[in-house]
């Protein structure tokens, strides 16, 4: 493997790090603003561009797999897909999002594990 080869891999991972991280304070906010019983301009502005960002990401699924050994895209997609889909004037299951922070919190313990070396 050479230098460029890990060097890009290095790269892709931190900007997947960066996305999940994001995701982990975006996809909470989401339904917060989702379930709000009424929102100002700068919270539908929020909710609007936090649903453009998700509608329009191009991670494939299988880049976290092989990336970090972790379905995590998969359940990003999959919380978003929820949260949108599901009928505002009830309360949406939350296992997909709560599915999504228990393996963002197992990554971030790995990740810990790794910086500190």
């Amino acid at each position: 493997m050479t230098t460029k080869h890990i060097q890009k891999l290095n790269e892709a991972v931190y900007i997947l790090r960066n996305f999940i991280e994001l995701s982990a304070q975006l996809l909470p906010f989401l339904v917060e603003l989702k379930y709000a019983k009424t929102l100002t301009e700068e919270d539908q502005v929020d909710k609007e561009n936090i649903i453009d960002l998700y509608k329009n990401y191009a991670f494939e699924d299988e880049t976290s797999i092989q990336l970090m050994d972790s379905p995590i895209l998969s359940l990003i997609h999959d919380s978003f897909e929820t949260i949108i889909k599901e009928d505002s004037k009830k309360r949406i299951s939350l296992s997909k999002v709560k599915k999504f922070m228990r393996e963002h919190d197992r990554l971030q313990d790995n990740w810990a594990i790794i910086d500190a070396n």
